[in-house]
């Protein structure tokens, strides 16, 4: 039980501290804002710079105008827009028998004069032992929670792909929810996860291969990469190298190992100007509603050097919040650019605010504690149909018959 009485004056401090910070945040932002549009008009000086400097963080690389701000285009006469979502069942050591649950939301929505829905969800038991167990010998491990989420998203990225071969000659968009950038799989000391990345760098090079006009949609992101760039022009060394900054070293001195440089502190660097900021605080003051930023490419090495796959991706206004739309090299042209901008616009406005293509998909996959415990009750009842005994741990039970 939460006792939320105790937590009252604690919240009201937190309530207190966010309108504060959000008013410096705010001032911050249009600061930023200014220094953005005053480095932009040198922008192939700026690219060189932040090509040159060694930084601990990611730098987007702009490939127009950082204060680019481009409406959507018009709509094609027919088009379909594809999604793919993914939920699960985990692994439950305390459950009647090692196994997991993935369960796939499928969306094809065709638009035109042939318009047609088709809304479709598959699910995928994994009980085999190579499905369940990571490693060899002492180091042979049950997977987790954290493993089952890599494999959703890859074979996600996989269902899309198929799915999108199936689709006859038209203008296409297919949607994924979150980032392209496989961050969970960039571990070279991990060979399960670099058999995973292979798979995933598969997937994304068929799109690539093919023109797939595949977009991870990122809600609410809070990537950085524009702040930072906004940081490397700010800087007063030439070329930057943050490893070696004396300005930090001095301030970093005195804190306590483990301790996080205070936002305040932060800011008095010389390129502290957009401490505690995101991308979307300034693009928030860069675009109207419908508006995509400047077109950038990620600096991230997290698809195994494979430069041909290296993410782009665009800010856009949905009207409501800031979302990030990454992509691949192939549709970064400004033709197909314009299409994909046109595309997940109209996705929008019909999902009021959130691609509705991904919003159906969720509700396809997404498995409730109903369909939990109906799973739970037919694989009690094939286990005792074959006379396998059946027992929930103690602590399992624990659960359903509370003591008290």
């Amino acid at each position: 039980m939460l006792k939320l009485a105790e937590l009252y004056a604690p919240v009201q401090r937190l309530a207190g501290d966010s309108a504060g910070l959000a008013a410096a945040q705010a001032a911050s932002a249009t600061a930023t804002v200014a220094a953005l549009r005053h480095h932009a008009a040198q922008t192939a000086a700026w690219r060189e710079r932040a090509a040159a400097a060694r930084t601990s963080w990611l730098v987007a690389d702009c490939l127009e105008p950082p204060d680019t701000a481009a409406a959507p285009g018009d709509l094609p006469p027919q088009w379909t827009v594809l999604a793919v979502d993914g939920s699960q069942i985990f692994p439950d050591r305390h459950g009647l028998a090692p196994c997991y649950v993935l369960n796939f939301g499928l969306i094809t929505l065709r638009y035109g004069a042939a318009s047609s829905a088709l809304l479709d969800s598959s699910p995928v038991l994994c009980a085999a032992e190579e499905d369940l167990y990571l490693g060899a010998g002492a180091a042979r491990r049950a997977i987790g929670p954290e493993e089952v989420s890599i494999v959703r998203a890859v074979q996600e990225l996989e269902r899309l792909v198929a799915l999108a071969q199936e689709q006859p000659p038209e203008p296409l968009l297919a949607l994924c929810d979150g980032s392209l950038i496989p961050w969970s799989l960039d571990r070279a000391d991990d060979p399960w996860r670099q058999a995973m990345l292979a798979r995933y760098l598969d997937a994304l090079a068929a799109c690539e291969e093919l023109q797939i006009p595949l977009v991870g949609y990122i809600s609410r992101s809070r990537a950085s990469d524009l702040v930072h760039l906004v940081r490397v022009a700010e800087c007063d060394q030439t070329p930057v190298n943050c490893d070696r900054c004396p300005h930090l070293a001095a301030l970093t001195g005195d804190l306590p190992r483990g301790r996080v440089l205070p936002q305040a502190a932060a800011a008095q660097l010389p390129c502290g100007g957009p401490a505690g900021l995101c991308d979307a605080d300034l693009a928030q003051r860069l675009l109207q509603p419908g508006q995509r930023s400047a077109l950038f490419a990620t600096c991230s090495r997290a698809c195994g050097q494979r430069d041909e796959l290296r993410a782009r991706f665009v800010y856009l206004h949905t009207g409501d919040e800031i979302a990030r739309l990454e992509f691949l090299p192939s549709q970064a042209t400004p033709p197909r650019l314009a299409a994909l901008h046109a595309l997940v616009w109209d996705q929008l406005i019909k999902g009021q605010g959130y691609p509705l293509a991904l919003r159906e998909a969720h509700e396809q996959a997404v498995l409730r504690a109903a369909d939990r415990a109906a799973f739970d009750r037919l694989l009690e009842q094939a286990l005792v149909s074959r006379q396998v005994m059946v027992r929930w741990s103690a602590k399992g039970r624990s659960k359903e018959r509370p003591g008290v």
